[in-house]
């Protein structure tokens, strides 16, 4: 018999089973395909998460608050965090919402000082026996 032909039992030459080709999505699906990760912050040069992003911790805000009611200094220190002076996106945030909070507060005492004048000078009181008036109340 020929060495090339598979035999059965019966002594009948068998006939190889014609080979099934795997679907190609079968294969794809063989197995959870994960992307890479993109970087967290692509469009912000020179990031570096360890140096530029560390988070200001409470105690550094309780000192850089006492520092920024210095009258003199604080003001200078609270100017130069506001612009760029630190490398520290979350303390430069803080300055400059402190500096923020600090413009608000200026123009509410100006407005208030225009106010009480615009009302002594209605009611024909001068302004230094107005604050006399005020301060006897006290």
């Amino acid at each position: 018999m020929d060495n090339n032909q598979n035999m059965n039992q019966a002594g009948m030459p068998q006939q190889a089973a014609p080979q099934q080709s795997m679907p190609q999505q079968a294969v794809m699906q063989s197995g959870p395909v994960y992307q890479q990760a993109k970087a967290p912050y692509p469009n912000i040069p020179d990031y570096d998460p360890n140096y530029n992003y560390t988070p200001v911790t409470a105690w550094s805000y309780f000192w850089y608050k006492i520092l920024f009611a210095i009258p003199i200094v604080g003001l200078v220190f609270l100017i130069v965090f506001s612009v760029g002076g630190t490398r520290n996106i979350n303390l430069r945030n803080y300055a400059r919402s402190y500096f923020c909070a600090l413009l608000i507060l200026a123009i509410i005492a100006v407005v208030a000082f225009i106010i009480i004048a615009i009302i002594a000078i209605i009611s024909g009181v001068g302004i230094a026996s107005m604050f006399e008036e005020l301060m006897m109340i006290m």
